[in-house]
């Protein structure tokens, strides 16, 4: 094998992995700048929810392309998962929760209650679910 194509296989003979990196955000680009234009036309902004869609479109199809399953990205869902999953809400509402606590323990923040409608909660745990998967499958995919 010539030096030209080693830099761009492996020993065996399969596309190195800097390569699929590449290939994701070209993917990627591919995909959210029509959706930018699109939606920049349409007056319409796009969510959380559909870029983290976007991206596990693009995490779906260069997976198809390197012929691996998309457990090689998510992890095999088992009890195991599930209790990492646990582990990583329960830390994730912990970086969210000591900043909050050391703003209002400073006089920075303060607090109200205001209606108790679940709506706002929801939304909110929707948001950051999104940005969770969003994330993951960014650099992860």
């Amino acid at each position: 094998m010539s030096g030209f194509v080693k830099l761009f296989v492996n020993s065996e003979r399969k596309l190195r992995n800097g390569w699929w990196v590449v290939s994701f955000f070209l993917s990627l680009a591919i995909v959210l700048v029509p959706a930018i234009v699109l939606s920049s036309r349409l007056h319409y902004q796009i969510t959380l929810a559909d870029q983290a869609l976007m991206i596990a479109a693009v995490t779906i199809l260069c997976q198809l392309l390197r012929r691996r399953t998309i457990f090689e990205v998510t992890g095999q869902p088992n009890i195991r998962w599930l209790v990492q999953l646990g582990y990583g809400m329960a830390a994730g509402t912990t970086l969210m929760a000591l900043p909050a606590l050391v703003l209002t323990c400073v006089g920075a923040i303060h607090w109200q209650l205001g209606t108790s409608a679940v709506a706002p909660l929801i939304t909110g745990v929707e948001t950051m679910a999104a940005v969770a998967i969003a994330e993951e499958l960014l650099f992860r995919g």
